[in-house]
């Protein structure tokens, strides 16, 4: 498999031409990534005709693909030729300066910069990894007041209707005919 191994979003000093991604092989056999596409949250770059060996990474200099990298909430995509994707890559919050976005095995974390080698993480890096000022779960609590209002007003909705569905509960509910109070049947 070819993976979004690791990608530099936000260099320390300037961010022009100092951004890069590095793809990964860690499968077993070469891959031509002929008509492959990688692409950010704006626009897509025509990997060309390279092949990765077993183990092999690259490293493509984003400025050279044609692509932007945002330091918030940027996601990256690598898709084959036939359209499916092979890999993907995405933070949440504002990217932390000349730190990347790397892969561990397991998802992606902040780590030491290391293009070209084996990804870098440190304890110290591993706790400071959640994004700062960006609910996780990306609902504001606007949002939740919002879902719960709109809940209540379901809620209030379909009680009405099944009030308004059956006269004797309408009777009941708001006091009934006074020519039928009493009666039954």
């Amino acid at each position: 498999m070819i993976q979004i191994n690791e990608w530099l979003p936000n260099p320390a000093g300037t961010d022009y031409g100092a951004e890069w991604i590095e793809l990964w092989n860690d499968g077993g056999s070469s891959v031509s990534l002929a008509d492959w596409k990688l692409s950010d949250s704006k626009k897509t770059y025509s990997l060309g005709d390279k092949t990765l060996n077993p183990g092999e990474y690259w490293v493509l200099n984003a400025k050279t693909a044609g692509l932007t990298l945002r330091n918030q909430e940027e996601t990256l995509t690598l898709k084959r030729t036939d359209g499916q994707i092979e890999s993907t890559s995405h933070f949440l919050g504002t990217a932390q300066e000349g730190k990347s976005w790397a892969w561990n095995g397991a998802g992606y974390a902040w780590s030491e910069p290391s293009p070209g080698k084996e990804n870098i993480f440190s304890a110290i890096l591993a706790e400071d990894n959640l994004p700062r000022g960006v609910a996780l779960n990306k609902f504001s609590s606007v949002g939740i007041q919002e879902a719960a209002l709109g809940a209540a007003l379901l809620l209030a909705l379909g009680i009405m209707f099944l009030i308004k569905r059956n006269d004797d509960q309408e009777n009941i509910f708001r006091g009934g005919d006074q020519e039928n109070r009493g009666t039954f049947g």
